[in-house]
């Protein structure tokens, strides 16, 4: 196997293979000599303008996140940018929350507990990236690292991110010109009715929203997989979830923009802030042998 040495502006790794073959898109990894830590490295082919945006937004993200050590979102180490290539090298994860949620087959799922505080350091996270004026528009479980020794999610991938200057999220925000980014599974009203104008802040509520209850239904909260304008359901989430936490559902997952929730507001709901705790190795012990011995009634995840 080719091995070859890359050096980036303050990161030197030792990886193989980091040139894509047939102009594909490639990930990698390596070892950072500096800081001794396995780091995975994305390389990214630019085939059309499209791909170059969002790689630009990955940029950007990185750039407003440089100076700060956030919690819960996965920091970029290095970033280079080239004619028709892009690398982005971040820490070495092994899974993402789409794998955790999915490990539990058939009857077993994540329980409430254990969803409460997985839910809450994503939430801090957004809340990091809002303050900031970034909407990232594509939260779902697939573009979460989730480590299940320590309990730690850690956002990625914000090819979709917007940066939305003088706002943090706090209050309605409508933007123009954003256009429809994310995953279509995903999107609420506005973006399924291709609306030019909307608050991105709010999109992420609502993503937030699907990806709470997918952790807890195992499947997207929509009864009707065509329909532009869907009616969420909450049958599953309302028999496993306490009732506070099922009426922040279904504020999230409003199909008024304007009726949800800030990021703010959900870390200080009730259902939310009995799991600000943060979960000890023992307790994720526990929790995982008490959801690996549920046996209650669960669908598969319906992917369109």
């Amino acid at each position: 196997m080719n091995r070859r040495s890359v050096r980036f502006s303050n990161i030197q790794t030792s990886v193989s293979n980091t040139t894509p073959r047939d102009d594909q898109d490639q990930v990698t990894h390596g070892f950072d000599g500096r800081s001794h830590q396995m780091v995975s490295i994305h390389v990214v082919k630019f085939k059309t303008v499209k791909v170059r945006a969002q790689f630009q937004n990955e940029m950007v993200v990185a750039g407003l996140l440089k100076h700060i050590n956030p919690s819960y979102i996965c920091k970029t180490l290095e970033i280079s940018c080239g004619e028709e290539w892009g690398s982005i090298v971040t820490g070495k994860h092994k899974s993402t929350l789409f794998d955790f949620v999915f490990e539990t087959k058939g009857d077993r799922r994540v329980i409430e507990p254990e969803a409460k505080r997985i839910f809450t350091k994503i939430c801090l996270g957004v809340k990091t990236l809002h303050e900031l004026g970034i909407a990232h528009l594509d939260i779902k479980p697939e573009n979460v690292y989730f480590d299940e020794n320590t309990g730690v999610p850690h956002i990625f991938n914000f090819a979709s991110a917007a940066h939305v200057t003088g706002s943090k999220g706090s209050k309605s925000f409508v933007v123009d010109r954003l256009g429809v980014r994310g995953t279509h599974e995903c999107h609420p009203p506005e973006l399924l009715n291709k609306c030019k104008c909307y608050d991105p802040f709010k999109v992420d509520v609502y993503c937030l929203g699907v990806l709470l209850h997918i952790m807890i239904a195992k499947y997207y909260p929509y009864s009707c997989k065509n329909e532009e304008v869907r009616a969420p359901i909450f049958d599953v989430a309302s028999e496993h979830v306490a009732d506070s936490g099922v009426a922040l559902l279904k504020q999230m997952l409003d199909e008024n923009p304007f009726n949800r929730p800030t990021i703010y507001e959900i870390l200080r709901h009730p259902w939310v802030r009995l799991g600000a705790r943060g979960s000890s190795p023992k307790f994720l012990r526990k929790m995982k042998k008490v959801r690996t011995s549920c046996l209650k009634k669960s669908a598969s995840l319906k992917i369109w």
